[in-house]
């Protein structure tokens, strides 16, 4: 009998060879039975399992000795695993699959890395970062099964922090700091070299008491590694301790107009009065139109974003 004992799914070809014989008798399986002149059958095979063929040759004389072979059907296969991490950084990763010398494996990465495998196991150099798919087929002698596919998120290191939030020049109260989000990134902040926050939020509150300058450090670390430091000069500042100091003329007359100027100190200057005309600012100078008589204050007031600051006043009377 000439056949292999494992068989695909599909049709088969038996042969025998046999000397000074008639017919020869084949029986499968225990159920079919064949008494032919020919020396080739073909068998359809339909399910995996397995099975028996029995074939005797036949004269005159009656049959000749049986010879009998098992059989084994089956089928293109699936991977069942593929062992490894699902997460990785630039470097090289392992790969596997449980071994099955009958079975070749063929591997594959849709992208991100370098390729190499033989047999069951496969390593890929990650180049860079993204999600990407390690695939596996195996083949045996009926041919190359599906495809399994294991989904690798590859990351990097964190890159410097940049901050997205949060003035350098922060009034006295507290200031939020907040650097880009990176993910899974755990993030640590640096205080004047004296306060330490590791593995925190994105986003610190700083309590700023004072008008020293201070240094904030920031990094940002992830399971492939730790960003370099972004070191931010923080220089705090309070309202004006200036006083600005207000001049022009001390007497107009109903429907005149003054112009009054003052020293701001490098502040802006809000300007506002007691009442008796019309104002028009103009930074470091304002126009005073007067409308009724009486005494009134023009009052000039330094500023930054922090609020108001010193004031200074100049009386002045509108006479008709």
């Amino acid at each position: 009998l000439i056949s292999d004992s494992i068989l695909c799914l599909g049709a088969n070809l038996f042969q025998a060879s046999s000397i000074n014989s008639d017919s020869i008798f084949w029986k499968i399986n225990g159920a079919i039975s064949i008494d032919t002149t020919e020396s080739l059958f073909n068998y359809q095979v339909d399910s995996i399992g397995s099975s028996n063929v029995i074939i005797s040759s036949k004269n005159n004389c009656g049959f000749g000795d049986s010879l009998l072979l098992n059989l084994s059907f089956i089928d293109v296969i699936a991977p069942t695993n593929i062992i490894g991490d699902s997460t990785s950084c630039l470097n090289l990763t392992s790969f596997a699959s449980p071994l099955d010398t009958n079975l070749g494996y063929l591997w594959n990465v849709s992208g991100g890395g370098i390729l190499s495998a033989q047999n069951n196991i496969a390593n890929v150099n990650w180049l860079a970062a993204g999600n990407f798919e390690v695939e596996l087929k195996v083949s045996n002698k009926c041919g190359i099964g599906p495809v399994l596919k294991k989904q690798v998120l590859v990351s990097t290191k964190p890159p410097l922090p940049i901050l997205t939030q949060g003035d350098l020049s922060p009034c006295l109260g507290s200031e939020t700091f907040e650097v880009f989000n990176f993910p899974n990134g755990k993030y640590n902040w640096i205080v004047d070299s004296t306060n330490f926050y590791f593995d925190t939020t994105q986003a610190i509150a700083i309590p700023i008491t004072n008008i020293n300058s201070f240094n904030l450090k920031s990094f940002t670390s992830n399971q492939c590694g730790t960003s370099d430091t972004l070191t931010s000069i923080i220089s705090p500042i309070d309202v004006p301790s200036f006083k600005p100091s207000l001049f022009g003329d001390s007497v107009l007359c109903v429907g005149g107009t003054e112009k009054y100027n003052v020293n701001n100190g490098g502040f802006n200057i809000l300007w506002s009065s007691t009442g008796g005309g019309l104002l028009n600012p103009l930074g470091d100078s304002c126009f005073v139109t007067a409308t009724q008589q009486g005494s009134f204050s023009l009052i000039a007031t330094s500023s930054n974003k922090c609020g108001l600051g010193k004031s200074d006043s100049l009386h002045f009377k509108i006479q008709d």
